[in-house]
């Protein structure tokens, strides 16, 4: 699974985006292990399709912003919170900006 997040509001920003937020396979499987079935706020996440794009509303960003709180509180493996983290404020910039977040898949 290879999906990089950006702020922007459509696919053509992602190619001027100061930097992208990259969900390693590593990652996801272990979210995806741990968290399915089990918390329907996570699916927002871990159900990305890695062959396609994703634009994140507002309501969205907010969401993917709360189980990034969730998982911190959570998780302690520096994996997953080093990608954590960087999603997080990834969001709260997005949020502060006005702006969508963009899943860019292979």
């Amino acid at each position: 699974m290879s999906v990089t997040f950006y702020i922007a509001d459509n696919k053509e920003e992602t190619d001027v985006a100061e930097y992208g937020v990259y969900l390693e396979d590593e990652v996801h499987d272990y979210l995806w292990e741990k968290e399915k079935g089990k918390r329907y706020e996570f699916e927002l996440l871990i159900n990305l399709d890695p062959y396609d794009h994703k634009q994140f509303n507002i309501h969205e960003v907010k969401r993917l912003k709360r189980i990034c709180e969730l998982i911190l509180k959570d998780y302690k493996e520096p994996f997953v919170i080093e990608f954590v983290q960087e999603l997080y404020s990834l969001c709260t910039e997005a949020l502060d900006r006005n702006k969508l977040i963009f899943a860019l898949g292979d």
